[in-house]
């Protein structure tokens, strides 16, 4: 199969290759060099995705930087094992009372449009909120709520997944000067606000924590651990946790708009937890309405829906199927998500799927990786949402201004775009 040029869209060649190859594991495309294997199959692509042997694709640890989503081999490994221990679940514990006073101000700015009778555009608005949190909980420093740098990074995020998505889904596409410039000035835009971070983590008037505090302990032991290393780590992980969990969240608020059904269960079951702000994550996890419409948000619209590999020597998968030195593979958590062999009706909304009422139905789930590549930030990720999703709907309704373009962008990222204007719900609880 051959990849169209650019005048369809990366979703309209995804349904198309969705179409033709019912039933198939594998499906083999070419692309600018060498060829390309999308992973239809969930527990082929936990195999693939797993195997230490293959790489990430290098083009984007050139291009971008060596931050713990683009590295591989050995390098990947020293940094997974000397960040992970500054992301685990009592590091978030010690700063709930951190996020829930973000969320409160997010909230604030809900209240005062609503108060005028005025509409927020609701990416700009979480994503700041996101950079805050990300920054407060990932690396102990409070950058404050900032519209412009959070936007960067989500331009950063959708320009760096261009690259990715070159020979993908464009078969003449080119590494343009208009994307390399777009490359390089949001790199060092969003290395800018990585450098202030570790900047401010050397101050008295900051104590460094959780993940940065793990960094620069490492870089004590390790003179490999240069501060430009330290730079990209954390600029990697800003990009993850703003980005993607932004796009979460939207997407969640769109389907409930959509399903606003699911609004009462929420509210009622937002009482249930011990107070504002609450006392542990594991007080946020008895909002399992709200947790199972996050989750199956991402099931449906995962905010990273192609991952890719490169093979660095010939291989075979899935039995029969060659793998040239240099060939891509990627899991395509789009389709694996909407497998019908797997998931009752695989396009529809139905969060049920992911309570005791639908028995944790679905095993072929991928939206933040498995296994040795499990998402570092998953639990603060799902945190955030519920905790953000069941407070704003607790405390207003929405309406929207304007229709959400779910369709992927070129590239790996998915995320609607919407303006919402925010109503005080009559029964506040």
């Amino acid at each position: 199969m051959s990849t169209s040029p650019s005048s369809e869209s990366p979703i309209e060649v995804i349904e198309r290759l969705r179409e033709h190859n019912q039933g198939r594991r594998v499906v083999s495309v070419d692309q600018l060099s060498g060829r390309g294997h999308i992973l239809l199959d969930g527990k082929l692509a936990m195999q693939i995705l797993n195997d230490p042997e293959l790489l990430r694709p290098p083009i984007l640890r050139r291009m971008v930087g060596e931050g713990l989503p683009w590295t591989s081999g050995k390098e990947w490994q020293d940094a997974r094992k000397n960040i992970r221990p500054g992301m685990t679940t009592r590091s978030f514990d010690d700063c709930l009372p951190e996020i829930s006073q973000s969320i409160d101000d997010l909230l604030d700015q809900m209240g005062d449009a609503a108060s005028k009778g005025e509409s927020l555009a609701l990416v700009p608005l979480i994503a700041a909120t996101m950079l805050r949190i990300s920054s407060r909980a990932i690396f102990g420093i409070d950058v404050g709520v900032n519209s412009d740098r959070a936007m960067t990074l989500m331009n950063m995020a959708s320009t760096s997944n261009k690259l990715a998505g070159i020979g993908v889904f464009d078969t003449a596409g080119r590494i343009s000067p208009e994307l390399m410039h777009e490359l390089r000035s949001g790199r060092e835009a969003v290395d800018e606000i990585s450098k202030n971070i570790l900047d401010l983590a050397r101050t008295e008037a900051f104590h460094p924590s959780r993940a940065m505090k793990c960094m620069l302990e490492w870089q004590k032991h390790d003179d490999t651990v240069t501060d430009r290393r330290i730079i990209e780590h954390t600029s990697s992980l800003l990009l993850a946790s703003v980005e993607t969990t932004t796009s979460m969240i939207s997407n969640t608020f769109q389907f409930l708009a959509e399903h606003p059904e699911w609004l009462p269960r929420i509210r009622s079951e937002f009482t249930t937890i011990s107070g504002w702000p609450p006392e542990a994550i594991r007080e946020v996890d008895k909002l399992t309405t709200v947790s199972a419409c996050c989750r199956e948000s991402i099931r449906l619209r995962p905010p990273i829906w192609l991952v890719a590999r490169t093979a660095p020597a010939p291989l075979v998968i899935d039995g029969d199927v060659q793998v040239a030195e240099g060939d891509r593979i990627y899991a395509c958590l789009y389709l694996i998500h909407r497998n019908p062999e797997v998931w009752k009706q695989p396009d529809a909304f139905r969060p049920q799927r992911f309570t005791d009422e639908g028995q944790r139905e679905g095993l072929d789930y991928l939206p933040f990786g498995l296994g040795r590549h499990y998402c570092l930030g998953a639990p603060l990720a799902l945190t955030e949402g519920a905790m953000i999703i069941g407070r704003t709907c607790s405390k207003f309704l929405m309406s929207f201004i304007d229709e959400a373009d779910d369709a992927p962008k070129q590239g790996f990222l998915m995320g609607p775009s919407l303006t919402v204007r925010f109503i005080p719900n009559p029964v506040d609880t």
